[in-house]
């Protein structure tokens, strides 16, 4: 493998950059044009969001080359500050308000009372989002839910739905065992 590549990323809005994102990963990333990196290759990525008049480095891998489409995925670096990004993105578009806190990428098993096991996406002092082992018509939106995390209980209530990922919102009192238990000193 070479040394990193350089890439010069512009999006005109909140709403172009939000349509290049790939959620799928644990940690984001961005499905771009093919800039003709190899898959396995480390990128570092200046990425300007022209609306806001902001700029972001972020580091990533190229994860997938599609030939067919002249498309690439890079996944994030695990540890970047991505959800600031998005998060901006997201408040740039109509009627949504910028996330207060930031997430925390875990790919954690948990537990819930209502469904079973889940694996616990990301975290932050306000929320999660799970993305459920099967279908469960227990964790619909406005529904109230358990975490099981070894002896913490944390409850929450289902705000969104996305196939099989559920976003729950938590008060801080809520969320706070789960944050020191699983992402320590950084929670």
């Amino acid at each position: 493998m070479s040394e990193e590549s350089f890439l010069d990323l512009s999006f005109a809005s909140g709403e172009e950059l939000l349509v290049s994102y790939w959620g799928h990963l644990t940690g984001g990333g961005l499905v771009i044009d093919d800039p003709g990196i190899e898959v396995g290759q480390v990128v570092s990525m200046r990425i300007v969001m022209a609306s806001s008049k902001t700029t972001y480095r972020l580091y990533g891998t190229v994860l997938k080359r599609e030939p067919d489409s002249k498309k690439s995925i890079i996944a994030f670096r695990p540890g970047e500050a991505h959800d600031m990004l998005l998060s901006e993105a997201r408040a740039s578009s109509p009627n949504v308000a910028p996330r207060r806190y930031v997430r925390f990428a875990l790919g954690t098993k948990i537990g819930t009372l209502q469904a079973g096991k889940a694996t616990l996406v990301n975290l932050s002092r306000e929320g999660c989002c799970l993305l459920l082992d099967e279908p469960s018509a227990a964790l619909e939106v406005d529904n109230e839910v358990t975490l099981v995390h070894e002896e913490i209980h944390a409850i929450g209530v289902v705000v969104w739905s996305r196939g099989l990922e559920r976003g729950l919102r938590m008060t801080t009192d809520e969320a706070s065992p789960l944050l020191k238990a699983l992402c320590g000193d950084l929670g």
